[in-house]
């Protein structure tokens, strides 16, 4: 996958990927209890990318806060050295150490009802897997 930082921007302020539907019946966690993840730079991409563009309100709500979540803030552009080069998202992997985040019940079921669905029908690229790693576990 070829990200380019304009191509980023504009998938962390409007995505445009699969539906995923959250999970109904017995959820693998209350409400209430909070899921700490860390990922780091691919990560956050892979999970914009898989987030849906369609849904109803509570996964419309739900996706939108994890786009903003996982948007990069400058300190971390910088620290992280982002740039655009040949029309591809760079960064310094010596200095991805990854970043923790705490994911609510649902943002996190809604993560892993997405790369379910992706590994269910042969979908997950080489770029997924540490997403997958981090949320299906």
């Amino acid at each position: 996958m070829r990200w380019t930082l304009a191509a980023f921007l504009i998938v962390a302020a409007c995505h445009a990927g699969e539906l995923a539907a959250l999970p109904e019946g017995k959820p693998a966690r209350a409400a209430t209890e909070g899921v700490t993840v860390t990922l780091k730079v691919l990560d956050r991409l892979s999970a914009l990318r898989v987030l849906p563009e369609k849904g109803t309100f509570l996964q419309l709500t739900l996706a939108a806060r994890l786009r903003t979540l996982f948007t990069f803030t400058p300190d971390e552009a910088k620290t992280l050295k982002l740039a655009d080069k040949n029309d591809r998202l760079v960064w310094d992997s010596a200095a991805d150490t990854g970043r923790e985040f705490q994911l609510s019940a649902g943002e996190y079921e809604m993560l892993r009802a997405a790369l379910r669905k992706l590994d269910d029908s042969g979908a997950l690229t080489p770029d997924d897997v540490g997403l997958y790693r981090a949320i299906v576990r």
